[in-house]
Parts: C-alpha cells; structure tokens; sequence
C-alpha cells in the first residue's frame, strides 16, 4: 500500500476519531461538574465559554506550530499529546474542593486545568492533520472539515444515548482515556506516512480561489478577515444564550445540551458546503422567519417545553446555516488556514464567554436570548439584500425590513409582560429571581388583596400574602395538605414535645411558619440571593414571624448533610427536599446515595418528604425505585387544594417504618404506587433521567385527573391545621 494512500486513510480516521473525543468530552465534564455545584445548569453554559476558549488555545497552538519545521510539528505535537494522555485533570474534578464564592470562574477553572490539556491538544490534531495533508498532496482539504464534523457528531449524540445510561462514570473517563490513546497512536502514524517521505506539494487546481481580501469587496460584508471573528462570535453567542434560556426551567441534563449543540453543529456541517454557501439568501429567509416565531411565542408568555425548544432549535439550525454558510463563502486559500480557524475559535470563545459570563452581569434576565434573536434577524435582512455574485444590490428589502419592525414590536411586547407586576429583578450563577405581585381572589372571584412571590426563571418558590390576616398563611404548596403536612402531622409536634425540622431549599422561608417557641428550624440554600430576599423584611416576613429557632447554612444542601453525618449532629425528625432551581432538579439530591444520607440523617420515627411537583419531569418513577432498593416504606401523595392561596403539589414521604398520618383525607390524595411504572436506580455513578422527561406534560395530568376523580370534593384534613 502506497504511502499516500496509508497517509490520507489515517488523516481521515485522527481527525473523526479525534472530532468525536472533542465533542465527546464536553457533556462529560459537565456531568462531572453539576454535583459540586448544586445541579445549576449554569454549569454547563459556563463550560460552553470555557471550551470555547480552550478551542481558541487548540488554534492558536496549531497556528504557532505551524510555522515551525515540518517534522519539529510532528514531534513537539506527540509530545503534547503524550502530556496531556497522563495530565492528572479528571481527578481534580472528581475530588475538587469547589467552594461557595464565584462559582461561574471555579466551573471555569476547573474545566481549563481538567480536561483543558487534552481539549487543547484535540482542537488543534484537525488543523494540524489538514495543514500537513495540504502541504504534502495539494488536495481540497476542507472535505476533511466536514469529516471532521460528522465525527464531532457523532461523538456528541453517543454520550446521552450510548454512555450515559449504559456505563458508569469512572467507565465513560476510562473509555475516554483509552480513545485519546489511540487517537495519539493515529496521529504517530499519519505524521509518520505524511512527513516522513518528504514534503512535496502537487497542486490539482481545485483550491484556487479569489483572494480573501477580494472576497467581500462591494459585499454587505466588506471586511472578510473580520467575518472570520465576528461571525463565529455571533453563532456562539446566539448558542450559549440560547442553552440558557431552555435550560432555566428544566432538569440540567445531557440529553437538552447534546440536543442543541448537536443542532449547533449541523449547522456548521450544512453551511459548510457549497449548498450552504450557494443558498444563503434562502437560509436567510428561514433565519428571519424562525426570529420570528421566537418572537411571537415569547409575546404568547407561557407555551410549555415542546414549544420553546421548537423555537431554540430552529432559530439555532437556520440562523447557524445562514451565518455559517457565509462564513464559508469568505474561505481563504488553504495557505491561510490555520489563521482562518484561529479567527472562527476566537469569534467563539468571545461570543461564548460574552454570554456565559458577561451577559449575567450585564442582564438582570436572560436578555440576551431575545437580543440574539433580534440580530439574527437583522443580520438575514442584511443577508437576503446581497446577491450571490460580487456586486450590490437592495432587493426585498421592504418585505423584510417590515418584517423586522414587526419583530421588534413582538420584543417589546413580549419585554412589557414579562415586566408587569415585577417589583424586584436579580441574576447570578443560580438564575434569574423576581419578586412579583399580584391580586388575588377568593373561589368566587372577590379580590382579596395582593399576593407578593419570589419567582425563580418561570416557577413560583414562595409567596406571601399582604392582606390583613393573611400574611402569616403558608402559601402555595406548603399548607397543611402539601409541605406542611409532614410538620403538622409529625408525632412528637402532636404530643407537644419540640421538633427538628431540616429543609434543603429555603424559597421565601414558608415552612417556618410551623415552628413553636423550642423547635429547631435549618434550611440549606446554595444562592445568596434567595437567603438575602428571605432574611428582608421588606419583602418576607415568614422568618422574622417565626417562634423557633431560625438557622440558614449556605451552600449545597447534600454537601451540608454530608458533613452533619462526619460531626454527628442529631438526626431531623422531618427532613424536606425543595431545592428546585425554577423547574431544574438537581439529580445528585435523588440518587441512591443521596437518598441513603437523607435516611441516615433522620431521627428514630422521623421522615423524609421530597417534593416532586415538575411540570417537564416525572420524578415519582425515579423515587419509587430508590425507597424499593433501600426497603424503606414510602407514601406518595398529592394536595388538591381549592384555597386560593394554595398551589397543587406532588409529594413522596420516605420513613423506615409506615408514619400514622399516611392517609387520604380531604384535600390530600394517595397516589397509588402501583400506577407508578418501574425504574432503574439512579446512582451518582449511574444513571439518567432521560427517559422520566415528559415534553407534553401528559403524565402530570394523568396523576391529577386520577387525584381528582378518586376525591371529588376537596377538604382540608381535620385537626392539622397549623
């Protein structure tokens, strides 16, 4: 076999191999990381700027090398590679120590001294294979662009699909190690066949291009070298705000990150080409038109998961097409290719971080998205007035200028709701938390006063009434039907005696209305904002009102109630977890090993509530496996309250033996267990709640329709009053 055949078939196999191990890395890292820091999905926007800055540093490197000796790349490359294979990063990540302060720049720093030395060395194997191939044969070596790619592709839709739910976590690092590798034995062996024979350039006229100076004359664009750092910047941005937005409200998963960065990327696979470069006025048209329907649905307020992931995915699929095609069309000649990919990796790690750590300090709210949205529609106005040839000309340019008017009056429309009744706005790593007010009537329509809540992204964590002999109410889904429940009903409380009570998840403080002068009160809160809000008079009282004794530890709740077991603190009789950000479960508090700790840090008869109310998650299959596999008895209830204060809520009651107050009375209805479908535990090195993700919201309401005809009338349970 001839050395050029053994040459191009090993570039073609390093650089999907090492597409894939790039792309691959990333869902896994972030898996890593959302246990140290409570769950956020913040996490993983955080990682998408850092690995678009390590990306930049793959370029930058590749750029450096190769304006050194051929055979110099070749070896100072192994030798990085060979570094970064026994760089002792997953370990720093497995262990930390992570602290409470900065989180975003700890995330940050912790993926660039983790896999940061591998990632580096991968971003830059594909420039590198394509520079040498180009050098030695002449060829067209964008196709090995596309190759790349497809290789990213696949490496990213294997982790949801293929590793996450079947291999442990240790495994999937293990796994990943060994590829890296072998990807480092591919590139031993294509430098070997490429440079070894000597280089020769044979040009076959099929990289013969104009000039990338000449390219954007008399264009919409007319700096082609800038295009090479602002587009990129602008797709970037338009992904990691995008993610954040979807990702407010629901589980901070794999599957939704792998979902629109694999979108992401076939954009780039689709642009890429010479359909997307010759089509650009069509992807325009499209880009506008998904900006469009991000604009009206976010006018319509409320449209569910299905709806808005709709909207992301297309505004990302055809706004990237659109972007990426034309940056395809300002390609240089493949002397300049190294430059060209140092300009795409630099655009996107400045789009990346702008978003991931600029934007929460600029916005109060994720803004950013429906800014994005609106100069992508601009730049597709732009778009469809550039005719495919190099000259001028303004066509359409009514139509989609109107269009664009009517985009923006959707933004601000949509900005206006968003904004009523919003007294208070903040944002950090956690999220977006608004203090919001509202009237409220009574079952028959009287207004009743005004009802103030802290809302976390688009769920309600607490509210207060500010009524007269209302405010010292619990609210929502901590009545006496709800989370309060397991409070009133607690045997010591009934027999007078003082009761522990521990609540992971602090909202505006409900819960402590139950406390009496000798109880011991604890929440564990990981966002300062939340436990600032809560302590402020101004806004809540429940804390202040309280009779027991109020204490607040600030940071991970299952890290606090780890070191309670290593300090021997005594057990609670009632345990409640509540640590929802918005609608996002943090799934370390709900693996086995979590739900063991909670058992382990109850008192004799004491018990555990977790509160499972989730409009795009069905957790009670996930908690009905972990009480069966640690043989503890369990009851699973819903609130069907009617009282205008309250809110419907979901419960599941874990206790080493059956508690006398799991009953159906009234407003509160067993869910029976056996309606429940099977599960596999979930443990911290295994697992995923993929397939408990409910798009339509269709088994939530199944829950409550059976709720609701097994109990016909709704009464609160006699004596539990608080």
């Amino acid at each position: 076999m001839s050395r050029t055949i053994l040459s191009r078939a090993t570039a073609a196999a390093a650089v999907t191999v090492g597409s894939a191990l790039l792309f691959n890395i990333q869902p896994l890292t972030g898996r890593l990381l959302l246990p140290h820091f409570g769950g956020s999905a913040a996490v993983w926007i955080v990682c998408l700027g850092a690995f678009q800055a390590l990306l930049l540093a793959g370029y930058a490197y590749a750029a450096w090398l190769c304006r050194r000796p051929f055979r110099l790349q070749w070896i100072l490359h192994l030798a990085f590679l060979g570094a970064a294979l026994f760089w002792p990063g997953w370990d720093w990540i497995l262990r930390g120590p992570f602290g409470p302060t900065a989180p975003a720049l700890q995330v940050l720093l912790a993926v660039v001294a983790g896999p940061g030395p591998a990632y580096v060395a991968l971003a830059a194997g594909a420039t590198l294979v394509q520079f040498w191939l180009g050098r030695r044969e002449g060829g067209a070596v964008y196709r090995l662009y596309a190759l790349s790619n497809a290789g990213a592709l696949a490496g990213l839709l294997a982790y949801p699909f293929l590793l996450e739910p079947f291999f442990p976590l240790s495994l999937q690092i293990a796994g990943w190690r060994i590829g890296f590798f072998l990807y480092a034995v591919g590139i031993g062996l294509f430098g070997w066949f490429t440079l070894g024979g000597g280089v020769t350039v044979v040009p076959d006229g099929s990289n013969q291009r104009i000039p990338f100076s000449e390219k954007g004359r008399n264009s919409v664009f007319p700096w082609p070298g800038l295009a090479w750092w602002a587009f990129p910047a602008f797709s970037a941005f338009l992904l990691t705000s995008t993610t954040a937005s979807l990702t407010l409200d629901v589980v901070p998963m794999p599957l939704l990150w792998v979902v629109l960065l694999a979108v992401f990327l076939l954009s780039y696979i689709g642009g890429f080409s010479r359909r997307g470069e010759l089509h650009r006025k069509g992807w325009a048209l499209l880009a506008l038109a998904a900006a469009v329907f991000h604009g009206v649905l976010r006018s319509l307020g409320e449209t569910g998961l299905a709806w808005n992931l709709a909207a992301g995915v297309l505004l990302l699929f055809f706004g990237g097409l659109f972007i990426h095609g034309w940056l395809y069309h300002l390609r240089p000649e493949p002397e300049r290719l190294p430059d060209y990919y140092l300009g795409i990796a630099g655009g996107g790690a400045v789009g990346g971080l702008s978003a991931a750590l600029g934007a929460p300090l600029l916005f109060s709210d994720v803004y950013e998205y429906p800014l994005a949205a609106g100069v992508l529609a601009l730049l597709a106005c732009l778009g469809m007035e550039e005719k495919l040839a190099e000259d001028f000309r303004f066509k359409n340019r009514r139509i989609s200028w109107i269009v664009l008017g009517l985009l923006l009056a959707l933004g601000v429309t949509a900005t206006w709701k968003r904004g009523r009744g919003v007294r208070f706005r903040s944002r950090n790593f956690y999220g977006v938390v608004r203090i919001e007010e509202s009237e409220i009537r009574d079952p028959y329509g009287a207004a009743i006063g005004r009802l103030r809540a802290l809302v976390h992204g688009r769920t309600t964590h607490g509210a207060q009434a500010l009524a007269p002999g209302f405010r010292e109410r619990p609210t929502l889904y901590y009545g006496p039907g709800g989370g309060g429940l397991p409070i009133v009903a607690c045997p010591k409380r009934r027999e007078g005696q003082p009761v522990r009570v521990g609540m992971v998840g602090l909202g505006v403080g409900t819960l402590a209305l139950y406390g009496r002068a000798g109880d011991r009160y604890r929440f564990y809160e990981i966002d300062p904002q939340v436990i600032a809000l809560a302590r402020d008079p101004k806004w809540f009282t429940f804390l202040a009102a309280s009779e027991a004794e109020i204490e607040i530890v600030e940071g991970d709740g299952r890290l606090s109630l780890e070191q309670e077991v290593r300090s021997g603190d005594p057990g609670w009789d009632v345990l409640i977890v509540d640590a929802f950000s918005g609608d996002a479960v943090p799934l370390h508090l709900l693996t086995r090993e979590a739900v063991a700790l909670c058992l382990e840090r109850l008192a004799p008869g004491g018990v555990v509530a977790f509160h499972v109310s989730n409009r795009y998650v069905d957790l009670l299959p996930l908690l009905k496996a972990q009480a069966v596999a640690a043989g503890v008895s369990f009851w699973i209830w819903g609130n069907l309250t009617r009282d205008s204060l309250e809110a419907e809520s979901r419960w599941v009651a874990m206790a080493r033996e059956p508690q006398p107050w799991w009953r159906s009375e009234g407003a509160v209805v067993e869910i029976p267990s056996a309606r429940i479908p099977a599960f596999p535990v979930v443990t911290d090195e295994y697992g995923s709640v993929t397939p408990l993700v409910d798009w339509g919201r269709r088994t939530m309401e199944r829950y409550v329709a059976d709720a609701r005809a097994r109990r016909k009338k709704a009464e609160w349970i006699p004596g539990l009053a608080p």
